[in-house]
């Protein structure tokens, strides 16, 4: 395992000239950053912020800001922006960002909820994933998934019951319409949905189409 580094490092390495140096600075906050708390983890945040303007770094650092937890919070509207940036990964990171806030990432609920029909199905699981991390319940999680489960698109539809499956026993309003996909003519949708109502149900038979 790489050795924890120092912060002046880190920090010296982010505001270099030097992009690897740099990009390894963000794998090193990436590992390490949910060791540290309070004004270790908060020295990091401005400079990890600055990034998030930088369209070469903006996934890296909303990745990095993410493993800095609560001490993250000040990021949490600069990641909710970038819930619509142009690029997929960066849009990824910006909603595991606000997951890894957690719950002081409240105010970011909103946003990914509707970010829940982003154009890029990916997008659904981590949001979904997000939700769950900043809301004691996953109620909001749950009930977006589940409005997906009837999009025209295929792909949409099967990464909702991906999702509902990872939420296991508390999406378990959505097993009626998970139930309904069994028959749907997509084949990966039907057998997401079996997998889903498996998981939800604790049951490795269940929704099997054999």
């Amino acid at each position: 395992m790489a050795k924890q580094p120092r912060i002046d490092e880190l920090l010296e390495a982010l505001r270099g000239n030097d992009s690897t140096e740099r990009r390894k600075a963000f794998v090193l906050i990436q590992t390490f950053g949910d060791t540290w708390g309070g004004k270790v983890a908060s020295s990091l945040v401005p400079t990890l912020m600055d990034f998030l303007q930088d369209e070469e770094n903006v996934s890296y650092a909303a990745e990095a800001l993410g493993q800095m937890g609560p001490s993250a919070a000040p990021a949490v509207s600069a990641l909710t922006a970038i819930l619509k940036h142009k690029d997929p990964r960066s849009r990824h990171m910006a909603a595991q960002g606000l997951g890894g806030i957690g719950f002081m990432a409240l105010s970011a609920v909103p946003a990914l909820k509707e970010a829940l029909t982003d154009d890029d199905p990916d997008m659904i699981y981590f949001v979904a994933e997000a939700l769950a991390q900043i809301e004691p319940l996953p109620s909001a999680a749950v009930a977006g998934l589940m409005g997906l489960l009837t999009h025209e698109d295929a792909s949409y539809r099967a990464s909702a019951a991906d999702a509902l499956g990872d939420i296991g026993p508390d999406a378990a309003q959505a097993v009626p319409a998970l139930t309904a996909l069994l028959q749907d003519k997509d084949k990966s949708v039907r057998a997401y949905a079996a997998w889903a109502l498996a998981a939800i149900s604790g049951d490795a038979t269940a929704g099997d189409e054999s």
